[in-house]
């Protein structure tokens, strides 16, 4: 065994050794109203580009237009 296979089996043995001590951290709320909140500003950036839609055809003034004049 290389100097460095050495080196990584001792950092790998010591990571395992301090597994136990350690305590899962339980972060589902923070996700879901991390998630609920980033789809809620989305919704609202969304709303407010949509506001700005084109909802007449690009001619409509001359339809308008030639309603008018018959």
């Amino acid at each position: 065994m290389t100097d460095e296979s050495r080196a990584l089996v001792a950092i790998l043995q010591a990571a395992d050794n301090r597994h136990a001590l350690q305590t899962p951290v339980d972060c589902g709320r923070r996700l879901v109203l991390g998630g609920t909140g980033g789809f809620a500003v989305l919704l609202s950036f969304y709303g407010i580009a949509w506001r700005k839609r084109k909802s007449h055809p690009v001619n409509q003034a001359i339809f308008d237009r030639q309603l008018r004049s018959r």
